[in-house]
């Protein structure tokens, strides 16, 4: 639909009338589009309007020959600066032509007259051929560079009106330029030879690269990609060396015979590489790593000494607790008695005690968290990164609990007066606090955790690979 409008905007642009090209042929075809091409192409030789050539270019595009395309507009590219009205159009056709066709460079080899050089679809010569005028180097070398679409060309080499060279090449997709060297000789003993390079059906879809190199340094190459089976690669009469390669294969080098006549296509197969077999290794006497052991240890550890703090804190705390009932009872935790601190001091100590004790069960919970995950990973060579951020994450909140919560705490353990309702504040705080501890002793045990898995395992990882007669073992212990 794109090219049709530009096609449709351009012939408003062009100048004179439009005669009809496609009478005895659907307008839709591609032979319609060829025609249409092939008048505005002589209409262009002509008048030499630039609208005549876009339209052509166009018409190109819509009979599928991108690389006529591009010729046109190569041409219309040296006949000066485009008009106002007609740059936007060029330079968009430009941009949509870049991306279809590749870069071709043929080199002919051994010419010593200028010769002609022609290039059509092989097997497909509905449209006119491109042509280019070649002129030799005092080597006998002669290049062109073209623009092709990816499939099979047909090429042909003249020199003097006769035909030197008939070479088919399979120009395959790339982002790169391609290369194709052509060696036309008079006589049969220099003909190229073209060789075809089949691939097997077992390697089916695999993208298949053959780089040939000849004993002078000559080096040809073609590319069999996934969509086809095959490839043509244009060789002197000489022995050459063969590289095969392909992706998840091992890689092959094979010496050939190019003669002419061209003989049987060479069908290639290549040996996949073998998958590789990973078995881990831990040492008999235990299956964890230091890093496992050692937070099994200080977890267990932890445990113990916590559990008696808090055991100790909660009997400190019961105790002192009864006994400021008691004063309160007695009214001697009043605001005028001087003694209500004393009631008030005496529940400081059990909290810190419980506190300590709490969180210190807390981080032996988190150490041995640790352990249990530190143990099912694969690979313990590394920082922890789920421990390290929920480690830091609990703690966080736990200071900043602590912290939103320093104030009220010292202002309900500096008041004078005690009563019922005071008494029930002092013992919210100090759970609070307790709580807070804890929290606190799991988040350090986690960073713990996590800093500690940096301590490899002992044992490794073993590899073993068929190889050629043997097998190839790689390890890491």
């Amino acid at each position: 639909m794109y090219v049709q409008a530009v096609t449709g905007a351009l012939l408003m642009l062009q100048p004179g009338p439009q005669t009809t090209v496609c009478k005895d042929v659907p307008a839709s075809s591609l032979r319609c589009a060829v025609l249409t091409a092939l008048s505005h192409e002589r209409q262009f030789a002509v008048e030499g309007h630039p609208g005549q050539a876009l339209a052509a270019a166009s018409a190109w595009v819509t009979a599928g020959e991108n690389a006529l395309a591009v010729d046109m507009l190569r041409e219309l590219d040296t006949r000066g600066p485009l008009p106002v009205e007609l740059q936007k159009q060029h330079k968009s056709m430009q941009e949509q032509l870049s991306s279809q066709v590749r870069e071709v460079t043929f080199v002919v080899m051994g010419a010593r007259t200028p010769q002609r050089i022609e290039v059509h679809r092989h097997r497909a010569q509905r449209a006119r051929p491109l042509q280019r005028e070649l002129t030799p180097d005092d080597n006998g070398r002669a290049s062109v560079h073209m623009h092709l679409d990816p499939g099979t060309w047909t090429v042909r080499v003249f020199d003097a009106g006769s035909q030197r060279l008939d070479q088919v090449v399979d120009v395959g997709p790339g982002p790169g330029p391609a290369r194709y060297l052509l060696r036309p000789e008079p006589d049969v003993s220099g003909q190229l030879v073209n060789m075809l390079i089949q691939r097997s059906p077992a390697m089916a879809r695999r993208p298949l690269t053959v780089v040939a190199r000849g004993s002078d340094g000559t080096e040809s190459t073609c590319v069999v990609p996934k969509h086809r089976d095959s490839c043509v690669l244009a060789l002197h009469q000489a022995s050459w060396q063969l590289e095969l390669r392909a992706p998840e294969h091992r890689p092959q080098v094979v010496s050939v015979m190019a003669k002419y006549p061209a003989g049987q296509p060479l069908v290639v197969e290549l040996e996949p590489l073998p998958k590789l077999r990973e078995t881990r290794i831990h040492n008999r006497n235990s299956s964890a790593s230091p890093a496992v052991r050692g937070l099994a240890i200080s977890a267990g550890t932890t445990a113990l000494v916590g559990t008696t703090l808090a055991i100790t804190g909660e009997v400190l705390n019961a105790r002192r607790a009864s006994t400021v009932r008691q004063h309160i009872a007695m009214g001697s935790c009043n605001t005028s008695d001087p003694a209500g601190y004393t009631c008030q001091a005496s529940l400081i100590t059990p909290m810190h005690v419980r506190a300590t004790g709490f969180g210190l069960l807390g981080g032996s919970i988190g150490l041995a968290t640790s352990a249990l995950y530190l143990r099912g990973r694969k690979s313990s060579n590394r920082v922890s990164i789920p421990l390290l951020s929920a480690g830091v994450a609990t703690s966080v909140a736990a200071s900043l609990w602590l912290g939103l919560r320093t104030k009220p705490t010292d202002q309900a353990f500096s008041r004078l007066g005690l009563d019922d309702v005071a008494f029930g504040g002092v013992t919210r705080i100090a759970r609070e606090r307790v709580f807070a501890g804890g929290l606190l002793g799991i988040g350090l045990g986690l960073v713990a955790g996590g800093l500690l898995a940096i301590i490899p395992r002992r044992g490794g990882r073993l590899a073993v690979e068929p190889m050629g007669r043997g097998i190839a073992v790689r390890g890491v212990f």
